[in-house]
């Protein structure tokens, strides 16, 4: 199974949460593609989950 990280955000502060998902690393890397666009993942976290799901 694949870990995606999804930014959470509270008080400030990013806390970064691991979700258990299955799907494929093409359809993950768009995820956190989407959450970068949207303003939830900052440009630093963004390359810090990427790195982590292609690293595997």
């Amino acid at each position: 199974m694949l870990d995606v990280v999804i930014a959470m955000r509270g008080d400030n502060a990013a806390r970064l949460e691991t979700v258990n998902t299955a799907p494929d690393l093409v359809s993950q890397l768009s995820q956190l593609a989407k959450l970068k666009e949207v303003g939830v993942l900052s440009q630093e976290e963004f390359d810090t989950a990427k790195r982590r799901l292609i690293a595997g």
